[in-house]
This record gives structure tokens, C-alpha cells and sequence, in this order.
């Protein structure tokens, strides 16, 4: 499996529910644990592990440089679109000394190829500015 790297061309900095690759083995591990209403795929929580654990190796062949990150490197599951295939991951890096932000991707992301983003960047923070007043509304 290929992974195609990505360099965000506008610093971001994010607290999106993206979880750590500890965190996404914890999940696995509880999923697995507590009986639910729909299948996972593979055939236990270690044998996901591994998968994820290959997938790292993977996306980082010489090991990813874990001296300079501004955060733990975040995973988000990517669907394969078939019901028994397992999951793959994509994954965030952040570097703290110049801010750049990363992905690392099983798959090619056309919006990612070039930044063609129809927004500008003092659109885009105005935007955020108006969810971030919606979703504090929705809380009170």
C-alpha cells in the first residue's frame, strides 16, 4: 500500500475529534471488549492492532520524526468501501518549529492536490467564527 504526503499549504492548528494512534488502539481494544449492535471487522482487537501498527509503518518507512511535533501524531479511519476489507488510516502531523501540517494518506485526496480552495483565508475565519457561535448556542 502506497501513502500519498500532503503539505497543507495554509498553517492550520485544530482540535478536531482526531484521535492519537494510543487512543484509536484503546477503541479498538473496548470495541471488541463490549458486545455491540454492529460487526467489526477482523478477528479480534490485537489482529486491528497490527494492522494499524503495519499501516505506521507504512505511512512513516523511515519512522516518523517525533522530536519536533507540536502534538501527538492523529489517525482517522478511512472506509475502504467494502464490508469485510479492513479499515485504513490516515494520518495528521503537526511540527511545532514552523507550523506546517501534514497528512499522510492511503488514498489520493483531489482537494489536497493543490490548494483550490474557492475561500480565502479571511473567509475562512469568519466562517468558523459564526460555527463556533452556533455550536455555543447549541450548548446553553
Amino acid at each position: 500500500m502506497e501513502y500519498f504526503k500532503y503539505k497543507l499549504e495554509m498553517q492550520m492548528d485544530f482540535t478536531h475529534p482526531y484521535m492519537t494512534i494510543n487512543q484509536m488502539k484503546k477503541m479498538i481494544t473496548q470495541n471488541y471488549s463490549t458486545p455491540r449492535d454492529f460487526a467489526l471487522y477482523g478477528y479480534s482487537a490485537d489482529d486491528m492492532i497490527k494492522d494499524l501498527d503495519n499501516q505506521v509503518c507504512l505511512a512513516f518507512p523511515s519512522g516518523p520524526e517525533l522530536l519536533d511535533l507540536r502534538m501527538p501524531i492523529l489517525v482517522f479511519p478511512i472506509p475502504t468501501g467494502e464490508m469485510w476489507d479492513p479499515v485504513k488510516y490516515g494520518f495528521i502531523v503537526k511540527y511545532d518549529s514552523n507550523g506546517e501540517t501534514v497528512i499522510h494518506s492511503p488514498i489520493k485526496i483531489p482537494s489536497l492536490e493543490k490548494d483550490d480552495s474557492p475561500f480565502s483565508d479571511d473567509e475562512i475565519k469568519k466562517y468558523s467564527k459564526i460555527l463556533d457561535l452556533f455550536d455555543s448556542k447549541k450548548e446553553d
